[in-house]
């Protein structure tokens, strides 16, 4: 008989803790009901939406402010257009600066052609110059240099003194 009193108590003990968190269960699940967000805007629609007595009105706003759900949402479409406005505003000007960006690039890298062209023009012709210098001067015997009775050294400097051509400004 000891083991049946054993096997009631452990038996009881089962039956409390089940019917302790059906319990538990019940409470959480009132709780979390009433402070879902989810809930509160589905009641408040509810609330708008069926017709009240007057009696009732005037104790329900007594106790809270009424919330003015269209002005709100007329409010935020308001700024959600300004903002949206400002994006494209600043869309508009991103891609108008991109676009100007790549208008001058393209005009500096046609100018460095052109300079590049220019610079290679010139060089050929530096090149073609010293070139024929170099034939005019090399091909040619030059002969004695005539020295003056008078003053024998200085003549002798002012003709072995290197003449070059004249370059213009550039």
């Amino acid at each position: 008989m000891a083991n049946t009193k054993k096997g009631r108590v452990v038996h009881d003990s089962f039956e409390q803790v089940a019917e302790l968190g059906k319990g538990t269960a019940r409470e959480l699940k009132d709780a979390v009901g009433s402070f879902s967000p989810l809930n509160f805007f589905e009641n408040i629609s509810t609330q708008s939406a069926t017709p009240k007595k007057e009696g009732e009105e005037g104790k329900k706003q007594g106790d809270h402010t009424p919330i003015d759900v269209e002005g709100l949402e007329k409010q935020y479409e308001g700024e959600d257009k300004q903002k949206e406005q400002a994006l494209r505003q600043k869309l508009f000007r991103m891609v108008k600066q991109g676009e100007e960006d790549e208008v001058e690039k393209k005009k500096r890298e046609e100018q460095e052609k052109i300079r590049a062209e220019l610079q290679e023009e010139q060089q050929k012709k530096e090149d073609e110059k010293k070139l024929r210098e170099q034939q005019d001067i090399g091909g040619l015997p030059q002969g004695k240099v005539r020295r003056s009775i008078f003053s024998p050294k200085k003549k002798a400097q002012m003709q072995h003194a290197e003449t070059k051509p004249s370059v213009g400004k550039s």
